[in-house]
């Protein structure tokens, strides 16, 4: 697989009213509905490239480290699994 490299951008989200449970807990998708607003000048942007020698990810400009990486990392792996892209 030739190198890719991605993306994304989350804005900050404030629950003003909040979900119980979950129909999908490896997906993370709620079991009910709430009510939330995003601020769009607030967020983080994380970049991740992948299929090269080894897996990278910078969030906003400076190269992760530590759990902020690792959450971001574990994301493309479950991508890549769910793709079925070779590692």
């Amino acid at each position: 697989m030739l190198g890719a490299e991605t993306s994304a951008r989350a804005n900050v989200n404030v629950a003003l009213v909040k979900y119980w449970g979950k129909r999908n807990a490896a997906l993370n998708l709620p079991a009910t509905g709430s009510i939330s607003l995003t601020l769009d000048r607030l967020g983080v942007q994380a970049t991740c490239a992948f299929g090269v020698e080894s897996d990278r990810c910078t969030i906003d400009g400076d190269a992760a480290a530590g759990p902020d990486a690792d959450r971001v990392l574990r994301f493309v792996d479950l991508v890549r699994s769910e793709a079925t892209v070779g590692a």
